[in-house]
């Protein structure tokens, strides 16, 4: 059975460092056999107990000569000697210093000095008092709440009465649909921090032109499987908030917080179609543009389960990638998924009602994919004015929508995007 065990930890480090564009580097990390392989595995400990730069320094020894792919490689192992039991190292997370989401948001969008742009500063009194905000004295009384509406066994329903300002879930609105029958292959990388008055350096300018041209060739490549491949470049990272990472920090979930600046949604006519793509030599040239210049890459591949409406990705406009962290998912399985779907359609109506949107495509990894994220919501507004001011000044996202998913041990990770 023990040898089951490491042969299988094995096969997944190796799918792991192909998938990390790191495989090139599988003969110096094995470092050999028996005892010299052990050996070697308890120098690699030994260094991370004394820290990252103790760490990269020893893979600098060992012959790994790009301070990138050091830097690579020091996410990508810290993550599975944490994974796999052997290392008591605490999951390093990006601090968060606003209390809330709508705190986050302002401080995204503001200036060096503290301003909000006067376009949005205008509006700050769309909720002009912070609701009266229940807290439930027992979590069972939030989950009860839920069984009442009809929910599924186990979800937590925080706040109901604000549901009477914006008219209950998209399903109680009538926006809902059920899921398409597309697949998807979403990949995305951290390149650099978004650069609002800079803008983007030369080398990601030139890697964004790159990748847009791999895409195009994508598509010309299996004209009967993929619909488009669009490629997408964050303007805003918002540096989140307390509540949210609350989630993660006391679970001790070892999960990578989402701050890809890079993004690239391949759609295709079902999920086999997606499945044989992401197999293909054409999106191998794609991924490999991203790792060679990324240090951390994520790729899945995903279905629709539910939907508001179909993303217009034919026109520019401000384009959210959600990336959620679902606590339950990986000990509740299907149903963890089912509780994490229900509460993204319950306070989806929350967006409808007073964020504007008429859209969203939720991505759900495909049975058996090894994914970071639970779901990754998808969606689309016209300008930023249809967006900014709602997500800086309505208490209620925070009380709301960010209220349910903190009850339900699920943290959101939002992205906003333009096509390039």
């Amino acid at each position: 059975m023990e040898t089951q065990t490491n042969t299988a930890k094995m096969e997944t480090f190796v799918h792991d460092l192909k998938e990390a564009g790191l495989f090139r580097y599988f003969s110096l990390l094995k470092g050999g056999t028996g005892a010299i392989q052990l050996q070697h595995v308890m120098r690699l400990k030994e260094a991370a107990r004394r820290g990252p730069e103790a760490f990269k320094d020893t893979l600098a020894e060992l012959g790994v000569e790009s301070p990138e792919d050091r830097d690579k490689l020091l996410v990508f192992l810290m993550s599975k000697l944490r994974a796999y039991g052997g290392l008591p190292v605490a999951k390093v997370m990006p601090e968060a210093k606003a209390n809330t989401d709508t705190d986050a948001w302002r401080q995204a969008l503001s200036s060096p000095k503290g301003q909000l742009p006067e376009a949005y500063a205008r509006h700050h009194a769309l909720e002009e008092a912070p609701p009266q905000r229940e807290v439930p004295e027992h979590l069972r009384e939030a989950e009860a709440v839920a069984v009442r509406l009809g929910m599924p066994p186990g979800m937590r329903i925080v706040n109901h009465h604000m549901v009477a300002s914006h008219g209950g879930s998209i399903r109680e609105q009538g926006m809902y649909k059920d899921g398409n029958s597309l697949g998807y292959i979403h990949l995305a990388g951290e390149v650099e921090r978004p650069r609002p008055i800079l803008g983007n350096s030369h080398d990601k300018t030139v890697l964004l032109g790159r990748l847009k041209e791999a895409a195009v060739a994508l598509q010309r490549a299996h004209p009967r499987q993929v619909r488009r491949a669009d490629v997408f470049d964050a303007f805003i990272i918002p540096p989140g908030s307390k509540e949210g990472r609350r989630v993660i920090s006391e679970g001790q979930h070892d999960i990578h917080v989402a701050e890809f600046d890079v993004a690239i949604l391949v759609e295709c006519e079902h999920v086999e179609a997606a499945a044989q793509v992401r197999q293909s030599a054409a999106f191998a040239e794609l991924k490999a543009l991203l790792d060679a210049k990324a240090r951390f890459v994520h790729c899945i591949t995903a279905r629709n389960p539910k939907r508001i409406d179909e993303v217009d990705h034919t026109r520019d406009g401000v384009f959210l990638f959600n990336y959620f962290y679902a606590a339950d998912v990986p000990s509740k399985a299907a149903s963890g998924t089912e509780i994490l779907l229900s509460v993204w359609e319950y306070t989806a109506g929350w967006w409808t009602a007073k964020a504007n949107l008429d859209n969203s495509a939720p991505l759900q990894p495909i049975d058996g994919e090894r994914s970071q994220y639970s779901l990754i919501n998808h969606c689309r507004w016209d300008s930023k004015l249809d967006i900014f001011p709602h997500i800086m000044f309505r208490p209620t996202m925070d009380h709301f929508v960010l209220g349910n998913f903190t009850a339900n041990d699920i943290m959101a990770m939002p992205i906003l995007y333009h096509l390039t």
